[in-house]
Order: C-alpha cells, then sequence, then structure tokens
C-alpha cells in the first residue's frame, strides 16, 4: 500500500499549521507594541502594519507576518528636521565616507557628543534643537539602533536578535524623532536659551555665534549678549562683548575697555579683548603687552610645565622686549612642539631687528649639533 498520497497532505497542514501559530504569536507580539507605542495596528495576512502620530512626527512599523533570517521589522519617521540633516554614529560606515570625501560636519562645541556623533545639515536648526538633553537622547539612541537619519526620514531595520529589546528601543527612535523636529519659528528662541543655558561653554559661545552671525539685529540676540555679557564665566563674558562689540551695540565699546582693563581676569582674556578694539586703542594695548602680558608669558617661558601659545608667541614678536630674547632663545633649546617653532624663531628675529638695526633682521636658532650654542642665521640665507 502506497502511503504518499496520505503523508504529503499530512506534512504540508502541520507545515501550515506551524506557520499559523508562528504568525499568530508574532501577530499578539506586535498588538502589544502597537498597545504600548499608542499606534494603530494593521494585522495582514502577510505584512503587519503600525502607524500612527506624535506630536510633529509620523511613524510607520511594517514587519511580515512571519520573520525572515534577518530583520524583525522596519521603522520610518516622517517629520520635519533639520534642511540636509545627516546624523550618524562617527565610526558608521556612512560617517567615515562622508568625512573622506570631505562632507561638512557640524561640530556643536560639546566633545564627548562631537567625537561619538557625525552630524551635518543646516547650523543654525541644528544649534538650535542640540540641547543637553536632546545630545544624550541622540548618544543612547544611536547606540542601540544603527539609525539612517536625513531631513526627511529616520528609518530604522530592527534586525532579529534585537527582538528582545526592540520595543524600548523602538520607543527610544520614536522619542528621538520628536526632538529633533524643527519648529522653525523658535529657531532663534532655541538658540539664545542654548546661548544662556548649555552645561558646555563651547556649546554656549557656538550659539550666541550664531546668532550674531545670522540674527545680529535680533531683539533676542541683543539681549542674550547683553545678560551673557555678565555671565559667571568670564571667558564667556568676553565672548558676548566681542560679538555685541562687532555688532556696534549701543556702549558694547565701554563694555570690552572694562573688561581689557580688569585685573583680576586672566590675561589672556584680557589679550584678546584689547586685540579686538583694534588700532584705536593701540598704545594701551602695548602698555598691556609690556607690562602686564609680558611678564606672564616670560614665567611660562621659564617654567618647564606651563604651556605657551602661538597668540603669546605672535605677541611678543610684535611688541616684545629685549629682556625676551634669552628666554625665547632657551625655549627653542628645549623639546618645544613643532609646530610653535617658527612662531618662536619669528618673535626672536622681530626682536633681534628692533634692538640692533646692525642685524638686518638676524634670527637666531639653536645650532644643528644641539649642544645649547646659538648661531645667528642672516633672514636672506633661508
Amino acid at each position: 500500500m502506497c502511503l504518499e498520497p496520505i503523508i504529503t497532505p499530512l506534512i504540508f497542514g502541520a507545515g501550515l499549521f506551524a506557520a499559523g501559530l508562528m504568525r499568530n504569536r508574532h501577530a499578539k507580539r506586535w498588538r502589544k507594541y502597537a498597545e504600548f507605542l499608542e499606534l494603530d495596528a494593521h494585522i495582514g495576512v502577510f505584512r503587519f502594519t503600525l502607524s500612527g502620530s506624535k506630536g510633529p512626527i509620523e511613524i510607520e512599523i511594517t514587519a511580515d507576518a512571519v520573520p525572515n533570517q534577518h530583520y524583525a521589522a522596519k521603522l520610518t519617521i516622517t517629520g520635519n528636521f533639520p534642511e540636509e540633516l545627516h546624523l550618524r554614529r562617527t565610526r558608521s560606515i556612512g560617517g567615515i565616507a562622508r568625512t573622506l570625501v570631505g562632507s561638512r560636519q557640524v561640530n556643536i562645541g560639546d566633545p564627548d557628543f562631537d567625537r561619538k556623533v557625525w552630524l551635518q545639515g543646516n547650523e543654525a536648526e541644528l544649534r538650535a534643537i542640540m540641547n543637553k538633553q536632546v545630545r544624550d537622547a541622540v548618544v543612547v539612541t544611536i547606540t542601540q539602533a544603527n539609525i539612517s537619519c536625513d531631513a526627511y526620514n529616520i528609518t530604522w531595520s530592527i534586525p532579529r536578535n534585537t527582538s528582545k529589546t526592540c520595543l524600548a528601543t523602538m520607543a527610544a527612535v520614536i522619542d528621538l524623532g520628536v526632538v529633533i523636529s524643527v519648529d522653525k519659528t523658535q529657531i532663534v528662541e532655541q538658540l539664545a536659551g542654548n546661548a544662556e543655558n548649555d552645561p558646555v561653554e563651547d556649546v554656549q559661545k557656538r550659539c550666541l555665534s550664531v546668532l550674531a552671525s545670522q540674527y545680529q539685529q535680533h531683539d533676542k540676540f541683543v539681549e542674550t549678549a547683553r545678560r551673557l555679557a555678565h555671565s559667571s564665566s568670564p571667558s564667556i563674558q568676553l565672548h558676548a562683548r566681542i560679538l555685541a562689540f562687532q555688532a556696534e551695540h549701543d556702549k558694547s565699546e565701554a563694555y570690552l575697555v572694562e573688561f581689557a582693563n580688569n585685573h583680576e581676569l586672566d590675561v589672556h582674556l584680557r589679550a584678546e579683548a584689547w586685540r579686538t578694539l583694534g588700532t584705536k586703542y593701540q598704545s594701551d594695548r602695548t602698555s598691556f603687552i609690556t607690562e602686564v602680558l609680558e611678564p606672564d608669558i616670560l614665567r611660562r617661558l621659564t617654567s618647564r610645565t606651563a604651556s605657551i601659545s602661538e597668540t603669546d608667541l605672535d605677541a611678543l614678536r610684535d611688541h616684545g622686549s629685549p629682556q625676551t630674547l634669552q628666554p625665547l632663545q632657551a625655549y627653542l633649546q628645549r623639546p618645544a612642539p613643532e609646530d610653535l617653532r617658527p612662531a618662536a624663531r619669528n618673535a626672536i628675529k622681530a626682536i633681534q631687528s628692533r634692538t640692533d638695526k646692525s642685524l638686518l633682521g638676524a634670527v637666531m636658532i639653536p645650532n644643528a649639533t644641539g649642544g645649547g650654542e646659538v648661531d645667528i642665521a642672516s633672514s636672506e640665507a633661508g
């Protein structure tokens, strides 16, 4: 007796029954997902779709009735995101590729965030929305999900191996879509809020700079710059006063002169204030450099641990007195940073030229033997 006509239908029926059970379990799970995410569920024969809206975004999640080997579902969020937006993990292939081809990255000013996240898009809109809370949400979300994000959509192809945690991650991705949506009527307000309240000073400065460059005559920039001119941070104070001065705000010059003359402030910040004030205050700036800044630079030149900047060396080049020559020469004989050595040589050359006209711009540099002796090389020889 041949059993094949009987066994084959039984096997086929068992397969259909098993597939049906799998589909029903799958459908039950996705109905729970829809309830948790507050989305409408359409459970079809071959595909499940969850859809709905949350605030400014539209959400759609699609999944095959029987999961394939690789992906559990695809999440798509449509919203009003920053123009030309691209957001990825820095180490992702897309982020690396864009870096290699020279795409313009927007650094928010938070070192920890900028190291982890690659951003491209409208600068004012990105800086407006990227407050500390949003930055934290971005970092958490891109760590959990390999999302793709542009000016129109956030998408996430959800791998099957994340099925146990994908509900919480889907909720995080959806929340991210809400917080990075742009309300163009609030850009100035958000920039001003970040400039005043962000816990990272460089983020504050960059937000205020965008206000100054794009909304210079806006009342919100005037108010924010005025408040930050009296910030508890001298660095923020200076930045706000410089931007107000460049925008020619009322009393901004007097505020900047007041800062430059404040003996309780860091000499580097005061030097930047004098530099910004320009030739109108040239004699005051020169006096400040010779009486205050130069002694401070000399102290650091002779220290093995204190740092020297190119701005310091440029100040000595323009205004340094003969007493700075020996410390500068000694600095060059030490393992000074290579990128600062040209500035140090230029400073020596300029000071020598002012000190001894007969040298005609000669420059004193360490000799090739490295033994600490100093040769005098004509500027024409190089």
